[in-house]
């Protein structure tokens, strides 16, 4: 019973009330609460499903452009025959901009996924405007390499000359061979 005249009974009776008024509310929400439509439910679905596999049709075309792309600037061939295509270039690119190429070095070649990295070392000595020219047409898209560093140091005290090695990469294509399972062969008895 909820009395409030009573100091004993004033604590319970409030909480009384409380639950009272908690569970009719709850029951008008319960009443009046716009129910879930499955309808709208499988539409909403359905549209994100679509754009879903929009978003997936697009990644998969770009994955195909890029993938054209990076195709485009691997090398093709054998290891030594790119290493002198680019000796020759890099002779030809110091000869043009009166460069003395001081050396050309091959690097120890590292397997990376699907392609095999080429690095090469290149030691020019000149002007530091000849050296930057070298430099800028070697990464010329058409030379297929990557230019990876540039040190330049002056070459001596009386001259405006420059030493530079120059960190380059050359990217090779390697061809996986596909994997065919094992047949297995019956046992002679």
């Amino acid at each position: 019973m909820i009395n409030f005249k009573n100091q004993q009974d004033a604590v319970p009776s409030a909480i009384i009330l409380c639950s009272i008024l908690i569970l009719v509310s709850t029951l008008l929400y319960e009443l009046l609460a716009p129910k879930p439509n499955a309808l709208a439910h499988s539409v909403q679905k359905a549209r994100d499903e679509k754009e879903l596999k929009k978003q997936v049709k697009f990644t998969k075309e770009q994955v195909v452009e890029l993938d054209k792309k990076v195709h485009s600037r691997l090398w093709k061939g054998d290891t030594d025959a790119i290493t002198a295509t680019l000796l020759g270039k890099a002779t030809t690119l110091a000869k043009q901009n009166t460069l003395g190429l001081t050396a050309f070095r091959p690097q120890k070649p590292q397997a990376l996924e699907g392609v095999m990295e080429l690095p090469f070392s290149i030691i020019v000595t000149g002007s530091f405007m000849a050296v930057q020219r070298m430099a800028h047409a070697l990464e010329d898209k058409n030379n297929n390499v990557a230019l990876r560093s540039l040190q330049v140091a002056s070459a001596d005290s009386a001259t405006s000359n420059v030493m530079a090695t120059i960190n380059l990469s050359a990217y090779k294509e390697v061809i996986v061979p596909k994997t065919t399972q094992p047949t297995t062969r019956a046992r002679k008895q």
